[in-house]
């Protein structure tokens, strides 16, 4: 949590000018004192740690006014690393690649880069696909481990997970449950070159509505596995 506090304030100095940077550093520092009061007294001060319903009502009205006065600072951080996915190409270490192939009666909805908070921020390439009832999403990043990696969010039971090898690259394949429709496919791409290790992960569902999937035949094991390859050419 200290960690991503400061490459946060890194971020900003970065994206704000000095003069709003200072402005900025004073409302944190405010925001930081109030939320104290809402921490367990026999803890290390932590955000993590913190509960709004400690504070009084003069602390929270404080706090509400010093979050409306940060908000446009923050905005204009977040702007700043919010790419799109040809200039995300600039901040990862490997090639981004749409795919080839697509499902059969599929098309590209939308597209978008999100990110997690770092000095160097942790991208991930986001592309949707839908044939007009259900939907697909791909997924591009470095090799996340498990709190930030799509795949095992949705896929935690291990007797769901099969593990194997395509054409050298090794492959998690999933279903959820017998209740549901959802499946996923994650590919770790070994480091080639100039580029690092990477994965590709592939849910059948939309960026909207994600963990919920619509059932369609046609998007399977092996379709999975004809959109991954396709996006490694």
């Amino acid at each position: 949590m200290y960690e991503q506090k400061t490459d946060y304030l890194y971020l900003s100095e970065k994206a704000l000018t000095k003069d709003e940077f200072q402005q900025y550093i004073k409302l944190y520092k405010e925001i930081i004192n109030i939320q104290k009061k809402g921490a367990p007294r026999d803890s290390d001060y932590e955000s993590i740690f913190f509960r709004e319903e400690r504070l009084t009502k003069d602390d929270r009205e404080k706090l509400y006014a010093l979050y409306d006065q940060s908000k446009p600072f923050d905005d204009k951080v977040h702007e700043s690393i919010n790419y799109t996915v040809k200039e995300a190409q600039e901040h990862v270490d490997f090639q981004i690649k749409k795919p080839t192939y697509t499902i059969e009666g599929y098309n590209q909805k939308d597209e978008k880069v999100s990110y997690f908070i770092k000095r160097r921020p942790e991208l991930t390439i986001e592309l949707e696909y839908t044939n007009g009832k259900g939907n697909y999403t791909t997924y591009q990043s470095q090799v996340f481990g498990e709190s930030k990696d799509p795949f095992h969010a949705l896929f935690v039971v291990e007797e769901n997970i099969e593990q194997y090898e395509l054409e050298g690259n090794q492959i998690f394949y999933a279903t959820h449950n017998s209740d549901s429709n959802l499946q996923g496919m994650k590919m770790i791409v070994p480091a080639k070159g100039k580029n690092s290790a990477y994965q590709i992960v592939i849910i059948n569902h939309s960026l909207e509505d994600p963990g919920e999937a619509v059932f369609d035949k046609n998007v399977n094991k092996e379709e999975l596995e004809k959109v991954m390859l396709s996006m490694l050419k």
